[in-house]
């Protein structure tokens, strides 16, 4: 039984570490401007974080978020993609929360779900971190961002940012896939 269990995980890492994508556009909110894939991402990779006005799991990791998006500021960027439909979760609503979180990453608007989907991104809050791979990139560590929601200073592990580090060092992430808890996406 360990055995099939070892070769399940294995095959749903090299699924995950395996995927690509080469380019996407969105609409960032807050500076209104058009983002692309290719245009935001620097020469080591980029964080997707795919979050939600209204899950309240993303509203425990706004905070942290906005400081991890500080901490590698100039490193790596850092993003905050919302694939949530909904009056709630407008291109207005989705303004508003940054402005009032003071958000220090683009917000973009994936209302088509697009991007959602060719990461095959299923909750938020939800981290990718892509890598690039010739001409398109790779995802390098993809799920949780630490192991408790609900309170910061009981955080023991911290899977993004060991995998952000990981990346920046030119090593492997220790784990590659760590699923993710919050709220399903809203399909559309």
């Amino acid at each position: 039984m360990k055995r099939i269990a070892a070769v399940i995980l294995t095959l749903i890492t090299s699924a995950a570490s395996g995927q690509t994508i080469s380019e996407f556009s969105a609409r960032d909110v807050v500076s209104g401007q058009p983002f692309t894939l290719t245009g935001g991402a620097n020469a080591r990779g980029i964080v997707l974080i795919f979050t939600s006005n209204t899950c309240p799991f993303d509203a425990y990791y706004y905070d942290r978020l906005n400081q991890l998006a500080a901490d590698y500021s100039g490193r790596i960027p850092v993003v905050f993609i919302n694939p949530h439909p909904g009056e709630d979760e407008s291109a207005d609503a989705m303004k508003a929360l940054a402005a009032r979180r003071g958000f220090k990453a683009p917000y973009l608007e994936d209302k088509d779900q697009a991007i959602m989907r060719a990461l095959k991104v299923t909750r938020t809050p939800e981290a990718i971190v892509l890598k690039p791979d010739g001409n398109a990139y790779k995802v390098f560590y993809r799920g949780a961002i630490d192991d408790n929601a609900q309170v910061a200073t009981d955080v023991h592990r911290h899977y993004l940012t060991d995998a952000i580090e990981a990346l920046l060092s030119g090593a492997n992430p220790s784990q590659a896939v760590v699923r993710p808890m919050g709220c399903n996406v809203r399909m559309q």
